[in-house]
């Protein structure tokens, strides 16, 4: 019997579990759970040994509990994107080695592809787990953020009125982040029942005693936030699942189970060093430390590891089955229901007449309850969630609120939490907008949004308050760098709009196609732009296409390249330069700073002049990015960049600019410079 078969032995034994359909574990099988926890041990320690790395503390005291979550939870291979299946979030991503075991045991994948491919280059196995290994649903790693994701799954699926459950397992080390209490409140608040949060409770984290690295009260914390904390022993299987059983079929408040584990649990010699939260056996080790397994002599010799030739040998005989799993994910219930955004109804009923002044911010409000009214049918609740951290009226997404307060979450001031139950709604096939100021949902929140970023989310987030236009608030809340911060995360796309109409027409754009979008808004009422004719430059058949800029003014003698609440200050000053240097300048809007109009920009560079002016930190803005694409494609033209130079103060959005020399008088001065230099 090889060890596959013997798994398959045992799970057909254990099957009458699922769905905790029996009241306990019977007694005669509880052999079966622990000869299953001995070979998932065996394969954890063989599973590190031949990649050499990887953390086998917490993964052995999980294993158990992994062991009876996917055996008993309404999940399994033929399940995995099921939109009413159970859902398991790792937060602890180093336990991923008991992760793929337990999957690789119930055949969600191959096991053996799991073991020799681990942490193998391009092996979807990597150090902490990853979603494209059927099975799971978030690429975990960063600690403390799981409970947040957890908290945005039960929401939409409560929302959705399925009655699944969402089980985050966590480290113990983990609750020292304030991620968690805010993901705790949150949970309390929107009364998730169909949330439970799992704790291995081994004492140990990275660097030794949790008590001695950080005190920390975890159930205390748990119960005052109104959450059931159960106690239970992680490696007993029958007491674990009349627990897990217990709070399984519970409705009525967010559930906590904290389980007394053991770090390195089933290697005598290693129990309770922490040393081992991130360190594997040697081969030597590792041989020794097998033979002291009670295995089961038909399959102790798949447990044999030879020398590092042979494993490397090994390795490259399992070839990875990723074109199948991506084939079968394009056949999963969530692929042919397709995405949300494309049937999104974004109808326009308003267009803003030229030179009438008002905010970007305040558009999109207005758009925002459009986008509602327009997408509401036979009086049910529009597909969209908006999520905000106290500052509705500042971002202006209080009249949706007042309009469909059932899609409108506020989180109050815990953006770290919403960013990534924001993520985790997205792909729940829900609209989802998160609004902010800047400063908040940008440069707080970068490490929540780049790991829903890599977890393909589709959010869409709204950040007003941006550029030291915000003015009095002083250097604080200026938020200079939301270019260079989002442009780090791969699949991101940045849309700033240049007045209120072209507001409308980008939110609709991005509320119809998926993906993670920033529109970055400004805060002041601006002029709406208009053409030469003085009608609206971004009118009822303008037509918003990602990557492709505007010429608001055309002009052979030079061009000012600019993008949002700056567009409408360029052309002023394209106009002063006409009148009193018979300068023709042209004004070129480009609104997505991340995908460039070639052929936009090879016309500008043809002009000879171009001057790149933008609130926003000039080493790291659109003009960097200009300057680096010009050098590369060879563009023969003079080239200048007008940005911030230093931390802005309190003063009107006037007095910023010229505080940091980038008022429309010294734009035009700067030009009239360049033109002259460019002509020596």
């Amino acid at each position: 019997m090889t060890r596959k078969e013997k798994y398959s032995q045992l799970i057909k034994e254990l099957k009458k579990y699922k769905n905790f359909s029996r009241e306990k574990i019977e007694k005669e099988d509880l052999k079966y759970f622990e000869e299953l926890s001995i070979l998932a041990r065996a394969d954890i320690l063989k599973m590190t040994t031949i990649s050499r790395s990887g953390h086998i503390g917490g993964a052995l005291s999980t294993i158990d509990l992994y062991l009876l979550l996917w055996l008993c939870l309404n999940v399994n291979k033929e399940r995995v994107n099921d939109p009413e299946r159970d859902i398991v979030i790792i937060s602890n991503g180093h336990t991923s080695t008991a992760v793929y075991i337990a999957l690789g045991i119930y055949e969600f994948f191959d096991i053996n592809d799991a073991i020799y491919n681990f942490r193998l280059a391009d092996s979807i196995f990597e150090g902490h787990p990853g979603s494209r290994v059927p099975g799971v649903e978030w690429c975990s790693g960063n600690l403390g953020q799981g409970l947040s994701v957890g908290c945005g799954y039960a929401y939409a699926l409560k929302k959705k009125n399925f009655h699944n459950k969402v089980f985050v397992v966590m480290g113990d080390g983990e609750q020292q982040k304030g991620q968690i209490s805010e993901a705790i409140r949150f949970a309390n608040k929107f009364n998730l029942g169909n949330l439970v949060s799992f704790i291995d409770y081994n004492h140990l984290q990275a660097s030794g005693d949790i008590s001695n690295i950080m005190p920390n009260n975890i159930a205390m914390n748990y119960k005052n936030g109104n959450w059931e904390v159960t106690y239970t022993d992680g490696h007993n299987f029958e007491e674990l699942y009349k627990v897990l059983r217990e709070v399984y079929l519970k409705r009525d408040k967010p559930q906590c189970i904290i389980a007394k584990t053991i770090m390195c649990k089933g290697i005598k010699s290693l129990e309770g060093k922490y040393e081992y939260h991130g360190k594997c056996l040697s081969i030597e080790q590792y041989n020794k430390v097998i033979k002291k397994f009670k295995l089961n002599p038909d399959v102790s010799d798949e447990y044999i590891v030879d020398d590092i030739k042979t494993i490397d040998t090994k390795r490259k005989e399992y070839k990875l089955r990723q074109e199948k799993i991506q084939e079968e994910k394009k056949n999963s219930i969530e692929y042919k229901k397709g995405k949300i955004e494309g049937k999104i109804n974004t109808d326009i009923q308003e267009i803003y007449p030229a030179g009438q002044l008002i905010s970007n911010r305040n558009a999109f409000g207005n758009t925002l309850l459009q986008l509602g009214n327009n997408n509401t049918k036979d009086g049910q609740d529009p597909p969209i969630i908006v999520m905000d951290c106290d500052l509705s009226t500042s971002v202006r997404t209080d009249k949706f609120n007042k309009r469909f307060p059932d899609c409108f979450i506020q989180g109050g001031i815990a953006e770290h939490n919403i960013a990534n139950v924001a993520g985790a709604i997205s792909k729940n096939n829900f609209l989802t907008f998160f609004a902010g100021f800047g400063v908040f949902g940008i440069d707080e929140i970068y490490n929540q949004m780049r790991l829903n970023d890599i977890n393909n989310t589709s959010i869409k987030l709204v950040c007003t308050h941006n550029g030291v236009e915000v003015g009095e608030d002083g250097k604080t809340h200026q938020c200079i760098d939301y270019i260079s911060l989002i442009s780090n995360l791969f699949n991101f796309k940045i849309v700033i709009p240049a007045d209120a109409n072209q507001t409308t027409h980008i939110t609709n754009y991005i509320a119809s196609n998926h993906g993670n979008f920033l529109m970055v808004l400004n805060r002041s009422k601006i002029p709406v732009i208009s053409n030469k004719s003085g009608e609206t430059f971004f009118g009822e058949n303008y037509d918003f296409s990602y990557g492709s800029a505007d010429w608001v003014r055309n002009g052979k003698d030079g061009t000012i390249i600019s993008y949002g609440h700056m567009i409408y200050r360029a052309v002023e000053a394209s106009e002063i330069l006409k009148k009193e240097n018979s300068y023709d300048i042209g004004v070129l809007n480009i609104s997505c700073p991340l995908a460039l109009d070639d052929e936009k920009i090879f016309k500008a560079s043809e002009t000879g002049t171009i001057l790149v002016y933008e609130d926003h930190n000039i080493r790291t803005g659109l003009g960097t990015i200009l300057g680096s694409y010009i050098t590369e494609n060879n563009l023969n033209c003079s080239f200048q960049k007008m940005g911030i130079r230093k931390y802005g103060i309190s003063g009107s959005p006037d007095y910023q600019y010229n505080y940091q020399e980038i008022n429309i008088p010294h734009l035009v001065g700067e030009f009239i410079n360049l033109k002259n230099n460019s002509n020596q």
